[in-house]
């Protein structure tokens, strides 16, 4: 493997396992909820953002012009359809389908079909969903013959054709001609004491009649038989051979002329079989992005502010939120501009650090896959080449790999991979380690991104970084505070300000005695209390 091949399989796998870090997972499965067939369900679970930034701007055209049509009364849907492409594929190979395989394409065809109609048949213009259906070709015809021919219960309808119809007659004759021969021994009075039952069987495919073991000689024919007991003889009586015969040869030729039906059937499906599965592609596509139009609406997505992603560089949130938060998820803002593209978020835990990370880094990948984002008119979210974080406890026992080892080869591959036009989100940079080495690194890695211009959120308890953050003009603080009385969080990011970690304040809040909290602020190194004054000034500033 070369390197530039190594270098992009690298990409893809950090790629995809940051989506897993920032929540895209659970969109996925949300949106494999909406999806109205297995196959598109399946795909939902599969789609990865786009980093194109045109085919992302056509992703989201579709996804408005699906939310248009789903406002309609009838929304298209794919419930019933079937995984038909086995059956495609033997008709290809010169298979032939039974008449319930046949009808399954039928089916299918029947549902494709209505759900075309139901875009081609919308209020409104919807030019980018109507140039997929242009490519559906009609297969009605199709369809129609085959439930012209074929009962609902699989079998060949007698009007299939006019052989059958007339074959099947035949078969009636004959069979009514064995019976009405059989009844007659079976009844006639001289052999009131040879039958040992007044009904006809079958034998294989043979007509017979149920005769004493002890009186067998009375009734010449063929023994198809004996009863578990050995007292009955199963025996078809010579005088009924030839009719017999005459009502099996017609029920071959049946045999022979469904066979017939049902390869004329097949024929007709493998020779539209590009289309048939061109159709099935296209369908499928349409379906999901009608899910990707559902999923927008139920999460109370803003329609209208998709259409300045291709020309911004920078993020600007406003009152967004984490789609899977709840009923009531807590509005994010948050700004970052073209000359400032490195935020550094301090605070308590569970004040909403972590959240606000996954919170941008799950609307920009929403985003590039064609899911409509949260927040008011005025949000908008860059299209971005690569969205790679480094989130959570990432510790492999299995492996050995410390978390802090973990973490340290995690953004080695992010400072190689990514670029200018790469979403970085760093969770509690600089942990796991010494305090003091872990904040001298975690600065060096910000202020590299910032020399580089790539777009990076970390989060950090580091008061260091937060000066560091303060001098580089390139850089930005933010924080999330508790309430000073309840010491509740209170949700809201504010920028320009720097946080606190809170740990005296709750420590004390929670019962710890008042004599181990005062000790503990005893001590705090002198180099603590001159950053947590410069935090102090910076704040009041």
């Amino acid at each position: 493997m070369n390197k530039k091949n190594k270098d992009t399989r690298v990409a893809k796998e950090l790629f995809e396992r940051s989506l897993s870090h920032i929540d895209f997972d659970g969109i996925r499965t949300l949106l494999s909820n909406h999806a109205t067939s297995s196959m598109s369900k399946k795909s939902a679970l599969e789609i990865t953002p786009s980093t194109d930034p045109l085919i992302v701007e056509e992703l989201l055209e579709e996804t408005y012009e699906g939310r248009l049509l789903i406002n309609d009364t009838n929304t298209p849907n794919l419930y019933g359809l079937e995984d038909i492409s086995e059956l495609i594929m033997r008709t290809k190979l010169g298979g032939i389908l039974n008449g319930l395989e046949s009808l399954h394409i039928a089916s299918s065809i029947e549902i494709l079909t209505d759900f075309k109609k139901s875009i081609d048949n919308s209020m409104h213009p919807l030019m980018k969903l109507k140039k997929y259906t242009a490519g559906i070709a009609d297969l009605t015809e199709i369809s129609n013959s085959i439930k012209s021919k074929v009962n609902p219960d699989g079998s060949i309808k007698d009007s299939a054709t006019p052989e059958l119809k007339s074959i099947r007659n035949q078969i009636s004759k004959n069979y009514n001609n064995v019976v009405r021969k059989l009844s007659g021994i079976i009844n006639s009075s001289e052999l009131e004491d040879t039958i040992q039952d007044n009904v006809i069987s079958v034998r294989g495919d043979r007509l017979v009649i149920q005769v004493k073991t002890n009186m067998q000689h009375k009734i010449p024919g063929v023994i198809h038989g004996a009863s578990n007991t050995g007292l009955t003889q199963f025996i078809e009586p010579l005088e009924t051979i030839d009719l017999c015969n005459a009502w099996r040869k017609s029920a071959l030729e049946e045999e022979l002329e469904v066979m017939r039906i049902l390869t004329e059937i097949s024929n007709s499906i493998s020779t539209y079989s590009y289309q048939l599965t061109s159709n099935i592609e296209i369908i499928l596509k349409l379906d999901l992005i009608i899910s990707k139009s559902k999923l927008s609406n139920s999460i109370k997505s803003n329609i209208e502010i998709f259409s300045d992603s291709n020309r911004v560089d920078h993020i600007n949130l406003i009152s967004a939120f984490h789609p899977l938060l709840g009923q009531t998820p807590k509005p994010l803002n948050l700004t970052l501009s073209k000359n400032q593209k490195i935020l550094i978020i301090t605070g308590p835990n569970t004040g909403g650090k972590t959240v606000a990370l996954k919170t941008v880094g799950l609307l920009a990948a929403m985003q590039q896959s064609g899911i409509h984002i949260t927040g008011k008119l005025g949000t908008y979210i860059p299209i971005f080449d690569g969205i790679y974080a480094d989130i959570g406890d990432q510790q492999s026992i299995e492996g050995s790999v410390s978390t802090f080892s973990s973490h340290i080869e995690n953004l080695k591959s992010i400072i190689e991979i990514a670029t200018p036009k790469s979403l970085v989100l760093l969770d509690e940079i600089g942990s796991s380690t010494d305090p003091e080495e872990g904040a001298a690194i975690g600065s060096a890695i910000l202020e590299y991104f910032a020399s580089q211009n790539i777009t990076t959120l970390a989060t950090t308890h580091h008061s260091s970084i937060v000066i560091t953050a303060e001098n580089n003009p390139l850089m930005k603080n933010a924080s999330f505070h508790l309430d000073p009385d309840t010491l509740f969080p209170t949700y809201e990011l504010q920028e320009g300000i720097s946080g606190r970690s809170y740990a005296l304040s709750i420590a004390s809040n929670l019962g710890l005695p008042d004599k181990i909290v005062k000790k503990a602020i005893q001590n705090l190194s002198p180099e603590a209390r001159e950053m947590n004054s410069q935090l102090e000034g910076i704040n009041r500033d």
